[in-house]
């Protein structure tokens, strides 16, 4: 036992294979340890493993032993990875890709895949970017399950510890070292209103200001682009509601006297539907840049790879986007 205890610790911490005793060692608890490290939670790391639940809970008491280390505790909301089992995530994952990649003997064929992938997007991605990229992984890799979750505040967090495949951001933002980004498109800021609304006789850069504003933030506070633009011009505007979503900040403005400054081409997409003019902000906006994020360990990966190039195709094919 203490042998095996050495041999998997030395793999993990070194991630390397040189001069390990593996004897006595199942590698086969690696996969269990990868899936219960991205999903905190016994029940969905063994349906995703096509396991059963009991067989799952036997891995990861025989991992606690390996490793010396209870790697999944419970806390107020639910399992909770220790600090020992954060570090451990990315060098599994490098450890898994770099395993596959080994024992393969033919090119990478997406035709092949038979898993789920999980990324994060926004409503607004998942309304333009999604339909585009879906039909280009079904026709391509039909045995491949997508996996969409919101972005959030803990989604820089989900990718570092492996439990997200890929997500969409705003570049310009601090990513932590182990994180890569791509470019995909850029966008810009347009200003909705409601039909027959009063400030649009008169619009303004001080009647902009004294509107009552959504601000879309994916995690309920902190300020915007905008609010940073009018800033440098020594303005200010009022922020009233900040929602989590895009679609939900236009359905909330077509019916009463508030506005909001979201992407153009969701703006010029679904706003006439409600009723709602599209205007430019009176003031100098910035574009911006949408990114592509993933963990640096699955950059080589074949499988991750194809799926982030499948994502650049979707993008190429955005009706009134530029791409970066």
């Amino acid at each position: 036992m203490q042998e095996g205890l050495s041999s998997i610790q030395c793999m993990i911490d070194n991630l390397t294979m040189h001069e390990v005793n593996l004897r006595g060692v199942d590698l086969n608890l690696l996969t269990v340890l990868a899936a219960l490290l991205r999903d905190s939670n016994v029940t969905r790391a063994a349906a995703n493993l096509g396991m059963s639940q009991p067989a799952v809970s036997r891995a990861l008491g025989r991992l606690r032993a390996l490793l010396g280390d209870p790697l999944l505790v419970r806390g107020p909301a639910g399992m909770q990875p220790t600090p020992r089992a954060q570090a451990l995530a990315p060098r599994v994952q490098a450890l898994l890709a770099a395993a596959a990649g080994l024992i393969a003997d033919r090119p990478f064929d997406p035709a092949q895949l038979s898993t789920a992938m999980t990324v994060a997007m926004t409503d607004h991605q998942t309304l333009f970017l999604l339909p585009r990229l879906l039909a280009l992984l079904r026709a391509q890799a039909p045995g491949l399950s997508l996996r969409v979750q919101p972005y959030g505040a803990d989604t820089l967090e989900a990718l570092q510890r492996g439990r997200l495949d890929l997500a969409f951001s705003v570049a310009g933002q601090a990513l932590p070292p182990s994180l890569r980004q791509a470019a995909l498109y850029r966008d810009r800021f347009a200003t909705v209103l409601r039909q027959g609304h009063p400030a649009i006789a008169d619009w303004s850069l001080a009647r902009y200001c004294a509107l009552d504003h959504v601000l879309v933030s994916f995690t309920g506070q902190g300020q915007g682009a905008m609010d940073m633009a009018l800033a440098e011009i020594g303005q200010r505007r009022r922020v009233a509601l900040w929602v989590p979503h895009f679609t939900a900040a236009l359905r909330l403005v077509a019916g009463s006297d508030l506005t909001v400054t979201l992407p153009r081409s969701l703006a010029e997409t679904d706003g006439p539907e409600l009723g709602l003019v599209v205007l430019d902000p009176p003031l100098p906006s910035p574009s911006f840049t949408i990114v592509s994020l993933w963990p640096e360990v699955l950059d080589a990966a074949p499988a991750h790879r194809w799926l982030r190039a499948q994502v650049r195709q979707a993008a190429r094919g955005l009706a009134g986007i530029e791409i970066a």
